[in-house]
């Protein structure tokens, strides 16, 4: 089978002007027949491991959720490493995944995220 996995992005803002950017959808292969889809409870001051259930070397495709309403969360590529995405309360990251071993940490509070990912 082809084409497994559809990815879809819709970005506007209104400001001083109201402007919609172009949409976007586009499928994808999944080579393997893996996923995982949980909550994890994500700490202060230390980065922890991003639980990413079975998939560990082949990671493709990945959501994350903050499900706090006050704090932010930063991802890092690997530990000790400075963050590359932060993802404020209520907001959401959609991307293909270049790390197999990403961290997580929150800034003032502990925070549920959730995180959906595919196999490659």
């Amino acid at each position: 089978m082809a084409n497994e996995i559809t990815v879809s992005a819709l970005l506007r803002y209104s400001k001083t002007r109201s402007i919609n950017l172009p949409t976007g959808e586009t499928t994808f292969d999944m080579s393997g027949d893996q996923h995982a889809d949980n909550v994890q409870a994500v700490p202060i001051n230390t980065a922890v491991a991003l639980e990413m259930g079975p998939i560990s070397a082949n990671v493709g495709w990945m959501l994350l959720q903050n499900e706090d309403s006050t704090n932010y969360i930063e991802v890092q590529r690997a530990t000790g490493e400075s963050a590359f995405l932060k993802i404020k309360a209520g907001e959401f990251a959609l991307f293909r995944l270049a790390a197999t071993a990403p961290f997580v940490v929150a800034n003032t509070g502990i925070c549920n995220l959730r995180i959906t990912v595919l196999e490659d």
